[in-house]
């Protein structure tokens, strides 16, 4: 045996002599990172890990959906997803199959060899567009961003199109032009396909697509990350809801070496998802153009994309003695924005 009971007088050299019994209760930590809702983990903070910049990440458990295993849609506290991946969508040949060609109504102007619509919000400007080197007729493209923003919270502009800003894309294209309804169908068709790969079966060593796990994403929808080989760009870890408890995830465990190394160290992390709500910050985009006064006012919650699922009530208070209103619950000492 290796151990023997206390006290025990049985010899300890026989293989017949009883061992020790060793007890394991695997306990949750009882002060671990937190994460709130509508809040969304990329970079190190709060003693969170960092997402972003990791060779493969998976989620292996998740509390809010193990306490009511029987619920129907199952209720996630986080959402694994690349929000920086392109959405695009490929000109056709033939004007029966939808866009041939940018709309003549749609002001552009071309940088870099690219077109970019000056007449969109400063947060969308730079990252739709329509590269005319990709495919035979070119390819409009929408892609997330990360920004890095040296002071205060770093924040992520999304990959998804909803409510008033494909609105905004729609625009761009007045109803006269004769184009307006393939126009309106490419925004609408801007898309990405996920793919996973594996170990081909035929050359070890070898990874390839397994097709039956690709899957298309459109532009209204998060590009959700479920498998551990599956190709990203980046990652980022949403506490959409309505789920919340704790959530363990490993990063590094991916088995392909063109993902991830083979000497990367697996690791294990546990946060807990709160039911509090992520307070955020406002990010001032500005536009490209130095004399214009259209700005973007940008919450730095994400949401993960639903941004229907949440209400907002704005509220506004000048600096005291240089630095923001001391917060509260029910945020007292401002005052609500009309």
């Amino acid at each position: 045996p290796y151990l023997t009971p206390v006290g025990s007088t049985a010899d300890k050299g026989d293989k017949a002599t009883p061992a020790l019994d060793i007890v394991y209760r695997p306990v949750w930590p009882g002060n671990p990172p937190q994460l709130q809702f509508g809040e969304t983990l990329m970079a190190q903070k709060a003693g969170l890990p960092q997402i972003r910049g990791q060779t493969s990440v998976q989620i292996l458990y998740q509390q809010g959906i193990a306490q009511n295993i029987t619920a129907t849609p199952p209720k996630p506290a986080v959402v694994l997803h690349d929000p920086t991946r392109e959405m695009t969508f490929a000109l056709k040949t033939n004007s029966n199959d939808g866009l041939v060609k940018l709309p003549a109504g749609v002001k552009t102007d071309i940088y870099h060899g690219k077109t970019y619509f000056p007449n969109l919000p400063p947060h969308l400007a730079k990252r739709y567009f329509f590269d005319p080197n990709r495919g035979t007729k070119g390819a409009l493209v929408f892609t997330g961003q990360y920004m890095d923003d040296p002071v205060g919270e770093k924040y992520v502009l999304l990959n998804v199109l909803r409510g008033s800003d494909r609105a905004y894309v729609k625009a761009l294209c007045p109803a006269t032009d004769a184009e307006k309804v393939h126009w309106d169908a490419a925004v609408d068709g801007l898309a990405t396909t996920v793919e996973t790969f594996y170990e081909s079966s035929t050359v070890p060593g070898q990874y390839v697509v397994y097709t039956n796990l690709s899957t298309r994403v459109g532009i209204t929808n998060l590009a959700e990350i479920t498998d551990r080989q599956t190709a990203v760009d980046s990652y980022a870890l949403s506490a959409s809801g309505p789920g919340q408890g704790y959530v363990t995830f490993i990063v590094a465990n991916s088995a392909n070496p063109a993902q991830t190394p083979a000497g990367d160290p697996v690791t294990v992390y546990v946060l807990k998802v709160t039911g509090t709500l992520f307070t955020g910050e406002i990010k001032i985009i500005p536009n490209e153009n130095p004399l214009s006064e259209f700005s973007t006012f940008q919450h730095t919650a994400d949401l993960a994309g639903q941004f229907a699922d949440y209400e907002y009530q704005w509220k506004i208070n000048p600096p005291v003695d240089g630095v923001p209103p001391l917060k509260d619950a029910t945020m007292s000492r401002y005052y609500e924005r009309r």
